[in-house]
């Protein structure tokens, strides 16, 4: 399995803790992460401190093990942090489906 970059495999889970701006920013990310865990049927543990937010991510349905499912999403999670995409959020200038694949 290869771990997608700035994730660490720990406790057989993916543990990724970004750093936004500031609180408003961090609460525009992860609403963006919740439209694409809810797509993705596929939901994280969140923890939240002012602008950090970590993400942990197993399978519950297989047992609590890091599955394709989570290898996925954390490839999704990084493009948001790449491109920036929850900086669109409160405009409505992209949407969720438009870059998940979904229709």
């Amino acid at each position: 399995m290869q771990i997608p970059i700035n994730w660490k495999h720990e406790n057989d889970s993916l543990v990724r803790t970004f750093v936004l701006s500031d609180f408003q920013e961090a609460m525009s990310f992860l609403m963006r992460v919740a439209f694409i865990a809810e797509a993705q049927n596929h939901h994280p543990e969140i923890q939240n401190i002012y602008n950090k937010v970590t993400l942990v991510l197993r399978t519950h349905d297989a047992g609590n093990v890091v599955t394709d499912k989570d290898l996925q999403l954390a490839l999704l999670l990084n493009q948001i942090i790449e491109i920036k995409l929850w900086k669109c959020f409160g405009n409505g200038l992209l949407h969720t489906s438009m870059w998940i694949g979904k229709q």
